[in-house]
């Protein structure tokens, strides 16, 4: 089943203005994974769950075409806003069921948003739309170290203890997923002939607002190659 959630107007303006940037280095092993064996030009991709874009933006550089997909309208009207891209474009969408002909992607991204989808369905609809040989990458941002000089362990101890026991109630199974787990359950390991799995390897340092954090970011990269479709 697919959760819906972070879609107002609001909460779009707020993405937009804290929301960590990929990094080049993760955008970079993504598209160096891809060109390893697909030789052909790099025509179009695919990241969904874009929210306000950030995580769509990075890909621009690499594609003839990408495209940015949210079920959120107000998360798509906020990326479409931010936008400076002529090659790239944002559309009002599901995971569940993708808007492109078969075979048409070399590139389907998901950034710190896989955790919601339905994923059977998802994954049926990235093997439809992959060309032979394109890559679909998940990836996300495992919890935030705070960064303050001899306080550093700490800050970071009192922020994981208010997560994991005050908040304990009211958070999320999809943000379980990714912060205290670490996409480590079964259904994110994915059925294919090839895969490329880096895990809590990129790190990047960020500022929100006045507070710096080192955010350790989660890759997985998965080479299409025959997936075995689940029963749906």
């Amino acid at each position: 089943m697919a959760h819906r959630f972070f879609e107002g107007t609001a909460h779009a303006a707020v993405y937009a203005k804290f929301r960590p940037q990929t990094p080049a280095t993760l955008t970079d092993r993504v598209i160096s994974f891809l060109t390893e064996k697909y030789k052909e030009s790099l025509a179009a991709a695919a990241d969904v769950g874009c929210g306000s874009g950030q995580s769509t933006q990075v890909l621009g550089p690499h594609f003839a075409s990408v495209t940015g997909l949210d079920i959120s309208e107000a998360q798509i009207s906020e990326a479409t806003k931010q936008n400076t891209r002529t090659n790239i474009s944002f559309k009002v969408s599901g995971a569940e069921k993708l808007p492109f002909p078969n075979s048409s992607l070399q590139l389907v991204t998901a950034g710190q948003a896989c955790h919601w989808f339905d994923l059977p369905k998802f994954y049926q609809e990235v093997d439809r739309v992959l060309v032979p040989g394109g890559v679909l990458a998940l990836y996300g941002y495992l919890f935030p170290q705070p960064i303050h000089g001899d306080l550093t362990e700490k800050l970071g101890d009192i922020i994981e203890d208010m997560y994991k026991k005050e908040l304990n109630g009211y958070i999320h199974q999809g943000s379980r997923e990714v912060y205290l787990e670490n996409y480590g359950a079964e259904k994110y390991q994915l059925i294919y002939d090839e895969f490329q799995e880096d895990r809590c390897t990129k790190r990047t340092l960020v500022v929100i607002g006045e507070v710096v954090a080192q955010m350790l970011m989660l890759l997985t990269v998965i080479k299409n190659s025959s997936y075995l479709t689940q029963a749906v």
